[in-house]
């Protein structure tokens, strides 16, 4: 369902020696509201530290704590507004749903809150492109009828 990504524009850290990319990201929307964090965590300094990392190593998204924190507080409200049951957290998943209430989509998997990664215009474009992540893609089933957010908490210091 990954068919409304258009472009997504990579930064390569070759000059930190590092085989990630890196996307210019600019917010996190979960069903069309932007999710409140500090959005200067979103930046690479000189050291190569911060930033939103693709990573083809990792299986989960791993991000900042406050990044986390704020991601996983605005999908809960959304997923509990879809009558969606939450679950105590379970190491390494902080946000854990039980599937019951859960309908299924014919393209996306289940049917939970929309996320769209608002990445920075390229160049001199003022235009933003978004990332929308849906369904099967935000989430990580690890039981018959338990799914869990498919981002993970890196702490203060995530490792870029």
């Amino acid at each position: 369902f990954s068919g409304l990504l258009i472009k997504i524009p990579l930064i390569s850290t070759l000059a930190f020696r590092s085989d990630d990319y890196f996307i210019n990201l600019k917010s996190i929307k979960v069903d069309g509201k932007v999710v409140s964090f500090d959005t200067s965590l979103l930046s690479i300094d000189s050291g190569a530290v911060g930033g939103a990392k693709i990573s083809t190593f990792t299986p989960y998204a791993v991000l900042h704590s406050a990044i986390y924190n704020a991601l996983a507080k605005d999908f809960a409200k959304r997923a509990f507004d879809k009558k969606m049951i939450g679950l105590a957290p379970l190491a390494p998943f902080g946000a854990r749903f039980n599937t019951k209430n859960v309908a299924t989509t014919k393209n996306a998997g289940p049917a939970v809150p929309t996320m769209d990664l608002e990445l920075r215009g390229i160049g001199n474009s003022s235009s933003n492109t978004y990332w929308r992540i849906c369904g099967a893609n935000s989430m990580a089933r690890i039981k018959r009828n338990v799914m869990c957010l498919g981002f993970l908490d890196g702490g203060p210091n995530p490792v870029t």
